[in-house]
């Protein structure tokens, strides 16, 4: 199973991701924010999608609404040059990864992830 089809199964746990390059070729996946974090390399240009689940509590119900939250990475330390394949990697990732996106963020060196944002949208 592709770590793509993996965060996006509908009993995948919260937290299943997946990285890729710009290319579009994985490079990763897991659960776990600490693992997704560790995957990230300063000196490339990657993208990664994460599930997240919302969960509605009512008097006599509860139910989950999975999530998916993208993160558009460009290392520190990728040359300037390079950074132009950013843009070009966004737009494979999008035509790739085709469900809904829930959030789009990009990010640097040292982000940290809000929780209670992503549970915003």
């Amino acid at each position: 199973m592709s770590g793509w089809t993996a965060v996006t199964a509908k009993d995948s746990p919260a937290g299943t991701w997946v990285v890729a390059d710009a290319a579009g070729t994985e490079t990763g996946s897991g659960v776990g924010m600490e693992s997704l974090i560790a995957s990230l390399d300063e000196k490339s240009i990657q993208f990664a999608a994460f599930n997240v689940h919302g969960n509605d509590k009512k008097e006599n119900v509860t139910s989950c609404r999975p999530k998916i939250v993208r993160i558009n990475w460009v290392g520190s330390s990728v040359p300037a040059m390079k950074k132009m394949g950013a843009l070009t990697g966004k737009q494979t990732m999008a035509e790739l990864w085709n469900a809904s996106i829930e959030m789009d963020l990009s990010v640097a060196k040292d982000f940290k992830l809000v929780c209670e944002d992503i549970k915003s949208v």
